[in-house]
């Protein structure tokens, strides 16, 4: 059984996209690489079916039948997404991987595998969004599994997809963006720099490319972690309600300067603001410590950490509705994923734009305002 979608395009592009899990589409395709095809730019609206969700629910259980379908496309996809080097093959024999032949005797599912590589990957690395900057003449897989032993949803995805292509499942790595349920508002989703992530696709003779997770520790959204936050910061509690009390105050007694007790309650203050005024000290204390912190890790000694830094600050000015200049997540992006590593100038240029970016929460409405500063300790 498959269900029909309806899609409205109005972007003018004489290209489709093909979604997960594709059965059908209503006019012939005329594929552009693996996931556009060529449409009408004058029809805006297409249709496509996909297969039921209970399909792909029995498929991850490994109990499904296979429909009755062909699949010209297959024969590409064994011989094309399959391939691996010899000094890959070689890689995974030295890591004691177990032999393709065990699981292919055992005639062993595409679960049963996937099983085995992820619990491989959590035992034998770390995730971590600072994993340093690739030695040079390095091989970027064989650092990380034989000698960093850290990285990220790009180091994750490029073994997963090697590793499954070793025991003779077509897969491929993929990158682009992570959107959950809890990013749409109505029928919109706003798509941002942090969403973006890396993951595997490994190919079904029925439903096609299907995405697999292999950054089993990775948060949604790959934000730089805050582990320089020292952790015995103090937890602000909700502040009490002062306590009622049953015997109404005379106004008469108050004003009269000859009952000693009732100056007395005059001159002290209550332990429920006793108790307030001591929250709200501690509050802004450790928003002073987490203030100096942020600009510690922007100005740290290692370069491509200080950008990284400045460059998560930057996020969350920008969920408040400031933009991050283009030139910040180039360095960005510089810092995460290239090898050259970041220069003084550079990260010094960083930090420039994340001021000129500070400079502009004086002009937010007072609500954006204070949560930047009590939530981030953003001023």
């Amino acid at each position: 059984m498959n269900l029909p979608y309806i899609i409205e395009d109005y972007r003018g592009k004489d290209q489709q996209i093909l979604p997960y899990y594709l059965s059908s589409l209503d006019t012939p395709i005329d594929p552009v690489y693996d996931a556009l095809s060529i449409r009408d730019v004058n029809q805006p609206t297409y249709t496509y079916h996909i297969w039921d969700s209970s399909l792909y629910d029995a498929y991850q259980q490994d109990s499904y039948t296979y429909p009755d379908v062909s699949d010209d496309y297959g024969n590409f996809v064994n011989s094309y997404y399959t391939q691996l080097d010899e000094k890959e093959k070689d890689l995974f024999t030295e890591l004691h991987l177990t032999n393709p032949r065990y699981f292919s005797l055992k005639h062993a599912s595409l679960q049963e595998v996937s099983a085995y590589i992820q619990n491989y990957l959590s035992k034998q690395v770390d995730y971590t969004l600072s994993p340093g900057n690739l030695p040079e003449g390095e091989d970027f897989l064989t650092y990380f599994l034989t000698e960093n032993h850290q990285g990220y949803c790009v180091h994750y995805a490029t073994a997963a997809t090697l590793m499954l292509r070793y025991y003779g499942f077509p897969a491929r790595y993929v990158e682009g963006y992570r959107i959950t349920a809890d990013d749409f508002n109505g029928n919109y989703a706003y798509v941002r720099d942090f969403h973006a992530h890396a993951w595997v696709e490994v190919y079904d003779e029925v439903l096609g490319w299907i995405p697999l997770e292999f950054t089993q520790t990775a948060p949604l959204h790959e934000d730089v972690p805050d582990e320089d936050l020292p952790s015995d910061l103090p937890n602000t509690p909700d502040t009490p309600d002062p306590p009622s009390t049953d015997q109404p105050i005379n106004p008469d007694k108050l004003q009269t300067p000859s009952d000693p007790t009732l100056i007395a309650k005059k001159d002290t203050l209550s332990p429920s603001v006793i108790f307030f005024f001591s929250i709200l000290i501690l509050y802004l204390g450790q928003l002073s410590i987490r203030h100096h912190l942020q600009n510690h890790r922007c100005r740290q000694s290692d370069s491509s950490k200080a950008v990284i830094s400045c460059y998560h600050l930057m996020q969350h000015l920008q969920t408040q509705g400031l933009s991050i200049p283009s030139k910040a997540t180039f360095l960005a992006q510089k810092a995460r994923f290239s090898n050259e590593g970041i220069t003084k100038e550079e990260k010094q240029e960083m930090i420039c734009l994340l001021k000129e970016c500070k400079q502009q929460i004086s002009h937010l409405p007072l609500k954006r305002r204070l949560i930047l500063f009590l939530i981030y300790a953003l001023w």
